[in-house]
């Protein structure tokens, strides 16, 4: 699989990165053409919430499918650690979901373990 993906991968990752990237929409369900900005909501670091909405769901996708294909392509992927740290880090401490912040530490785990054998 390695060899058939890696040719790709330059095509592929800009959407993926996009899909962990991009900020989380939600609406209230009386207006759902206006946003909530959910993360202004947060400003008591005391509140817990998680916070599920399609567009989070599609951030943890794009990171799910990022731990996929790192771990799969192993040192393969080491020429694109440092974009993919630049998304994943931040979102460690996503405030709103708790799998994003799961999957983004899992996400830098699988990068730390491609860096140690680079």
């Amino acid at each position: 699989m390695k060899e058939n993906l890696t040719p790709y991968l330059g095509n592929i990752l800009p959407g993926l990165l996009n899909m962990a990237s991009a900020t989380a929409q939600a609406s209230i369900s009386t207006n759902p053409d206006s946003e909530l900005d959910v993360q202004s909501l947060l400003q008591d670091d005391k509140k817990k919430i998680n916070v599920m909405t399609s567009s989070i769901e599609d951030k943890e996708v794009g990171l799910q499918t990022l731990i996929t294909i790192s771990d799969i392509l192993g040192e393969q992927y080491a020429p694109y650690i440092e974009q993919t740290l630049t998304v994943a880090f931040p979102l460690v401490s996503y405030s709103i979901n708790e799998n994003i912040r799961s999957s983004a530490a899992s996400l830098l785990a699988v990068l730390v373990g491609i860096m140690g054998s680079v």
